[in-house]
């Protein structure tokens, strides 16, 4: 696997962090694998101190076939749950929380942040994405890194807001472990400087991006989080260590904790079915080990 810059892997983790999907490659129906915990498997049994079984599922922004049907064992878990979670309640406010987050509203402009020279580029890049540049002007940063920053995956629904849709459909009770505000504040949160790096990353280095994009896609076809994890982490020590492992922080670990502490209400009603993005799934501080520390039981079913 080749070794990409770190400002282009990490506009990547934008698709990896926030955001749902899943793989459909066929599985026996809930068939448990004894894979090392946090390796390899998308979808997690969780029980403990008497609950009944619950479900984590690993997911991942990308509106490709392979990605958006739900595999049996995804689709039989979900269908039996009772309740599901996801790490932001996908309404129309949260929604529309989100949407007006990555604009301006204080009378700044994307060209007066980071230049007229790089915004003419950021400009011609988005248009390949079918951003107009009167959209463009108004986007805070990091905005512009999520819209632009993962070239070459088809556009369409993604999996995270199927999922909402199907658990409305079934009458279940949605739940989000986190607040659109909370998610906003993981990149408002980078410096101004940082994000004008990540920008001129992207514009600079589009191939790395594209190349780390099918990376990604295969690793998560594969149901490797290991590889994931790997994706995520790999270059830390490169061009901006120090603003690489911050964001990393607050992006991952620091809302890994949080997540665990708010779906405990859900895994002792049990049958719940919990979707967060794969990234936070693996590694010493991943969800998976976090629930191991608090006494669960957690099985790799698919």
């Amino acid at each position: 696997m080749g070794s990409l810059s770190l400002r282009a892997r990490l506009g990547l983790l934008f698709t990896i962090i926030l955001f749902g999907g899943a793989s459909a490659q066929a599985a026996p129906a809930l068939a448990r694998a004894a894979a090392p915990i946090g390796e390899h498997g998308l979808l997690w049994e969780v029980t403990g101190k008497g609950y009944p079984p619950s479900y984590l599922f690993g997911t991942i922004h990308i509106a490709d076939p392979r990605v958006t049907h739900l595999a049996p064992p995804v689709r039989q878990a979900f269908d039996q749950a009772k309740r599901f979670a996801m790490e932001v309640r996908m309404d129309y406010g949260a929604y529309a929380e989100l949407i007006r987050g990555m604009f301006f509203h204080d009378g700044k402009t994307l060209d007066s942040v980071i230049g007229p020279e790089l915004f003419a580029q950021v400009v011609k890049l988005a248009a390949k994405h079918g951003i107009p540049r009167d959209m463009v002007i108004n986007m805070r940063p990091w905005a512009v890194m999520s819209a632009t920053g993962v070239p070459g995956f088809k556009q369409g629904v993604a999996l995270d807001l199927q999922l909402y849709t199907r658990a409305i459909e079934q009458g279940k009770k949605v739940y989000g472990l986190e607040s659109a505000d909370e998610q906003l504040a993981v990149f408002n949160g980078m410096s101004r400087r940082d994000q004008i790096d990540m920008i001129r990353a992207i514009v600079e280095h589009r191939h790395d991006a594209a190349a780390g994009a099918r990376q990604l896609l295969a690793a998560y076809l594969d149901r490797d989080l290991g590889t994931i994890e790997r994706l995520g982490r790999e270059d830390l020590q490169g061009e901006s260590p120090r603003s690489a492992a911050s964001f990393y922080q607050r992006a991952v670990i620091d809302r890994n904790h949080r997540m665990v502490r708010r779906m405990q209400t859900y895994l002792r009603q049990g049958r719940s079915f919990i979707a967060v993005g794969a990234l936070h799934l693996p590694g010493a501080q991943g969800i998976l080990h976090l629930l191991q520390q608090r006494g669960y039981r957690v099985i790799s079913v698919y």
